[in-house]
């Protein structure tokens, strides 16, 4: 009766320590999914083509330096709140982005979440692992893309297995 006693009880520590670590690695990946924001330059020879005229015509443009500038693709970012948890879990979808020489016109989720605008909301009723693709455009014609997952999962499946397992065996 003892042994199975101290069993329970490992069980139920265990069952704590499950439920304070998904808390702990829900706070580490929400904190590491944030993104840093690196600007990069480029110098002259990177960002611009100079052109050379020499017409013999006489319009006093001669060796005119005529500059076209590159499009510089938007970066896109996106993080989803909370990105793990048990069902039903209401996720909030947020997305940003930036573009060093226009700006953004046009925002889009796609995947476990549909829509159009920058930030999204769905509910999870169902365990599993799902993915969202939040896109931009901008007014260049440019895209970028990043992706960011949702997991959910059934808690209590997980706390009998373990417990199941700690007092019988595998």
């Amino acid at each position: 009766m003892k042994e199975k006693t101290k069993k329970i009880i490992i069980a139920i520590e265990l069952v704590v320590l499950i439920v304070l670590s998904t808390f702990v690695v829900s706070i580490y990946i929400n904190k590491s999914s944030s993104q840093t924001f690196i600007a990069s330059t480029l110098n002259e020879d990177e960002k611009s083509h100079i052109f050379a005229s020499d017409t013999d015509e006489g319009d006093g443009k001669e060796n005119e330096k005529v500059t076209e500038e590159e499009n510089i693709p938007p970066k896109a970012y996106a993080h989803a709140f909370p990105n793990l948890g048990t069902p039903p879990l209401t996720v909030y979808f947020q997305g940003s982005g930036e573009d060093d020489d226009g700006s953004i016109v046009s925002y889009q989720w796609r995947g476990c979440v549909w829509s159009n605008s920058q930030n999204a909301l769905r509910t999870f009723y169902s365990p599993g692992t799902y993915y969202a693709t939040f896109t931009i455009i901008d007014n260049d014609g440019s895209t970028d893309t990043t992706t960011v997952c949702v997991t959910v999962y059934n808690l209590r499946t997980a706390i009998k297995e373990t417990i199941k397992e700690m007092l019988f065996g595998s």
